[in-house]
């Protein structure tokens, strides 16, 4: 290769000769150019780059361990996180479940207020309370005959809901 260099730095261990060649391709340099070799007990790295990256490739061997493995890991998990299509769609989800639920719930209370005329809401949430309360005592075990009123039986009911029910 013309106008090339070739740096060299010795490691004592295959671990560090690797980490540093990971330094060096993450800041950029290609696979091809950097050479790990053996020599006696300890591994040395080749560098084939230009003169003007003399500096940077120093930079890269000498620098902190830290700010390496911090970068290391803001992109490995950039490789995990979704997707703008993806977050796009996730909220798409969370709206449509949010929208069917006030729907039910808005469907619900029309429903309520079309059954139940305003002036028998009232009768009607005392029933319901009364029956609630049996039912968590135990003590529902009231039966009405066939044929008998409910309105004899819930007092605070006028006669045209006692109609309907």
């Amino acid at each position: 290769m013309r106008d090339t260099i070739i740096i060299r730095e010795r490691f004592p261990s295959r671990e560090d000769a690797v980490e540093a060649r990971q330094k060096l391709e993450y800041a950029g340099f290609v696979h091809n150019s950097i050479n790990l070799m053996r020599v006696g007990d300890q591994y040395e790295l080749a560098i084939h780059t230009r003169p003007e990256n003399r500096d940077r490739v120093q930079e890269c061997l000498s620098g902190s361990d830290f700010m390496f493995e911090a970068r290391r890991y803001g992109r490995e998990l950039s490789e995990h996180a979704p997707s703008p299509g993806q977050i796009a769609l996730l909220f798409g989800v969370v709206a449509g479940i949010g929208a069917g639920v006030y729907y039910a719930y808005t469907r619900q209370r029309d429903l309520y207020a079309a059954t139940y005329p305003s002036g028998e809401r009232e009768a009607v949430r005392r029933l319901y309370q009364a029956h609630h309360e049996e039912h968590e005592r135990g003590t529902d075990t009231r039966t009405f005959p066939a044929g008998q009123r409910f309105q004899e039986h819930s007092p605070g009911l006028t006669s045209n809901a006692a109609g309907r029910a």
